[in-house]
This record gives structure tokens, C-alpha cells and sequence, in this order.
């Protein structure tokens, strides 16, 4: 998605987060406009706003004095919608499994307080096991270019 970037490249990487990505993928520059500077654009005003937005929060958290205390199960939430809303939508559930099994078996092998690296780690590697040459897995988790 990023050939033809140009100059741009290295930065649109750099920049790169889900909501930069999900823009990238879903976005095409209008007629006439530089697929560069436009991915160019879109990854920076969404860095802007993730800096500006975190900034902003921490200094409205420090002046307000709000305890936040207890909403740390929000991204956890999110994560179990996302999930389940994929699974729904999935043809192809092993990288759904692989990420649960492999995630079981690093929380109780390492803990709870170091282990997302391992989990990370096994999930690639048991997904690049089970792929067949050819064949990738896209964002909702069905199996694409296999012959």
C-alpha cells in the first residue's frame, strides 16, 4: 500500500498506529493528488492529534484532579468487542485460536506482569507455521490470496 510514497515513506512508518493504518487502507487520494502527500498528510494529522489529544488530556487530569481509578478495564473492553465482532465475521478462526491459546499459555508461563512480548512472540510464530506460501490473513482474519 505504501509503494509509490516516495520521500514520504519512511515517515507514514514511523507515524504508523491502528487509526493511521485503518485510514491508509480505507482512503483514496481524490484525482489529480500525490498518493504520497496524501498518506503523507493523513499520518501526520493523526500523529498531531494523538500528541495534542494526549497532552491536552494529561493537563485537563492534572488541573481537574479526577480520579481515574477503575476505568482501566476500558481497553480491555474494547478488545474483547473488537474480538468478538471479528470472530463473528471470520471464515478462517485458527488466527483467533492461536492468539487466545498462545496468550494462555504466555500469561501462565511468564505472568501477568511480563507477558506480552513471549505472546507476541508465539503468535507469529505459530501463524507464520500454519501459512501456506501465497496465503495471508486480513484484518478480519479470513485467509486471502490462497490457490
Amino acid at each position: 500500500r505504501l509503494k509509490g510514497t516516495g520521500r514520504f515513506k519512511p515517515y507514514i512508518i514511523f507515524s504508523m498506529c491502528d487509526e493511521t493504518f485503518s485510514v491508509l487502507v480505507a482512503a483514496e487520494p481524490p484525482e489529480g493528488v500525490d498518493k504520497g502527500l496524501f498518506m503523507f498528510f493523513i499520518a501526520l494529522l493523526n500523529q498531531l492529534y494523538w500528541v495534542m489529544g494526549s497532552v491536552l488530556g494529561h493537563l485537563a487530569g492534572a488541573v481537574s484532579g479526577f480520579d481515574a481509578k477503575g476505568l482501566d478495564f476500558a481497553l480491555t473492553a474494547l478488545f474483547v468487542v473488537i474480538f468478538i465482532s471479528q470472530w463473528k465475521g471470520a471464515s478462517d478462526r485458527r488466527p483467533a485460536l492461536i492468539g487466545l491459546g498462545c496468550t494462555a499459555a504466555a500469561l501462565l508461563a511468564f505472568g501477568s506482569d511480563s507477558f506480552i512480548l513471549p505472546a507476541m512472540a508465539l503468535i507469529l510464530a505459530a501463524l507464520m507455521l500454519i501459512r501456506r506460501p501465497g496465503e495471508g490473513f486480513s484484518e478480519a482474519g479470513r485467509t486471502e490470496g490462497a490457490k
